[in-house]
Parts: structure tokens; sequence; C-alpha cells
């Protein structure tokens, strides 16, 4: 996971978790706080496709990274793809998990 690498990388680094539901205003305070921590980037990870990252982004000046977290199974690729394609300026993304490769 992220926090070992961090750690093996001697990266410093903060953890938070926030719920899905979590208000616009909220989520600005957490990342002004992290910000006057230190922090340069923000990952924001899941499971509702890239829609915490977007969200984030919208808080920051920082680089977001959405990392959508795929469940075994996607009820709607349509509603899972609909955040990619929606995304601010700021976010990127990019894929972990199974290959068929």
């Amino acid at each position: 996971n992220a926090a070992k690498q961090f750690r093996d990388l001697e990266i410093p680094y903060s953890m938070r978790s926030v719920g899905f539901g979590v208000p616009a205003e909220e989520l600005l305070k957490v990342t002004r706080e992290e910000s006057e921590a230190g922090a340069v980037a923000f990952i924001a990870g899941s499971v509702n496709g890239i829609d915490l990252g977007c969200r984030v982004a919208r808080t920051t000046l920082y680089p977001v990274l959405g990392v959508p977290i795929v469940p075994k199974q996607v009820d709607s690729i349509d509603r899972f793809v609909q955040s990619f394609l929606e995304l601010p300026s700021g976010v990127a993304t990019f894929a972990v998990g199974r290959s068929s490769c």
C-alpha cells in the first residue's frame, strides 16, 4: 500500500479517511490543514471512481492523484467512467490492479 511505500522511501506523509458524503467545507478544511502542515500533493482513493479526487481538486491548488479503487464487480460501467469524463484540471489518474497482459 502507499503508506508502506512512503515509509520504505522515507517520504513524510499523512493519511486521513473521509466519508463518501463529506461536505465540501470539510474537505476544504482537511486540505488547508494538510497544506499548512507541509503537504504538496494529495492522493484520493475511492470505490466511487475518481469522484473524491475531483472533489479534493476543487479545494486546493496542489496536484491531486485520483485513484479509482475498483471493486470486484462494477455495478454500472457508465456511472464509474462518468467521473473520468468530468475531471477538473489538476487531477491526474492512474490505475492499480489486475491486468490480463
